[in-house]
């Protein structure tokens, strides 16, 4: 089940409520670009707040069995793809994410143009440098 929320209370509840009606993973909706969802707080311009990220992350796991995951993009507007996904993955496993989900691509926050990436190349070398972290 995928959730948008930006509370890590309210994320948490939902996540038990998806639980007790049999849903088998949690999924952090941190990659929707649209402006209505930008306006709730929650989708993509969520890669600016990688630390509530990981509060949504940790009180979900907190509430549920179930794994709990997001998929993200690699940054939002002109963020730094390394810089973005490195914190972000700092945060997320550190609070208890189960799966971590990249999109290759740089969204926009709601009205900016998108942005796509050049070459896969720059994807690979903006994850090399934290994978180590990332393990378990």
């Amino acid at each position: 089940m995928r959730i948008g929320d930006s509370d890590p209370a309210q994320s948490a509840e939902a996540a038990a409520i998806g639980a007790d009606h049999g849903v088998d993973e949690i999924n952090l909706n941190v990659g929707c670009p649209s402006s209505r969802v930008a306006s709730g707080t929650f989708g993509a311009c969520l890669m600016r707040e990688p630390r509530l990220v990981g509060d949504c992350i940790a009180a979900m796991k907190a509430k549920v069995e179930i794994p709990a995951t997001i998929k993200c993009h690699m940054g939002v507007d002109e963020q730094d793809p390394e810089t973005a996904l490195g914190q972000m993955g700092e945060h997320v496993l550190a609070a208890g994410c189960d799966r971590l989900i990249v999109h290759a691509l740089r969204e926009p926050c709601a009205n900016s143009p998108r942005k796509s990436l050049s070459t896969f190349a720059e994807f690979a070398r903006a994850l090399s440098a934290r994978t180590e972290s990332f393990k378990r």
